[in-house]
């Protein structure tokens, strides 16, 4: 009896999570075929460009918050880059505000500050080990919004 009750769970914990596994598969490849935008890469600091399989990303769309954030003496902590998708898919800065509204000719980028980073969740890139200089000279990201947090599918040379 004992033995049935134990080939049942383990069944049971394995069909259950298969099922999760695949869901979280597909969702993740919803993400990459969704409407997806670029995202001008700004330079970062070489030394600190290639960091073992990652690299940390820097934004155009970040530097222009920046300035803005530091010009009006604003300190918000959280609150959302307002950008405007050109014919090439390219996201634009337009303004920065507390909470997104209603104009589907923008976009809104949720964004988290403190008094010295800017965060938009998609910073860092993984890469395959032996990989590096594939994406070394990106010059824009390629994200999608999910829920206004920007999700990072790949990097790229040119558009």
């Amino acid at each position: 009896m004992k033995t049935k009750m134990k080939t049942t769970l383990i069944i049971f914990n394995f069909i259950l999570l298969l099922v999760l596994t695949s869901f979280s598969a597909f969702k993740e490849e919803s993400y990459k075929k969704g409407d997806y935008f670029y995202l001008k890469l700004a330079p970062v600091d070489p030394r600190s460009l290639i960091q073992g399989d990652y690299m940390i990303l820097n934004y155009e769309i970040v530097d222009e918050l920046w300035a803005r954030l530091n010009n009006t003496k604003n300190n918000m902590k959280v609150g959302y880059i307002v950008a405007k998708i050109d014919e090439n898919k390219v996201a634009h800065f337009i303004d920065v505000v507390d909470k997104p509204f209603d104009d589907k000719n923008l976009i809104f980028i949720k964004f988290k500050s403190n008094s010295y980073n800017i965060k938009i969740n998609a910073d860092s890139f993984l890469f395959q080990e032996g990989e590096a200089k594939t994406y070394e000279n990106a010059k824009y990201s390629k994200v999608v919004i999910v829920n206004n947090v920007l999700r990072l599918v790949d990097l790229v040379n040119e558009i």
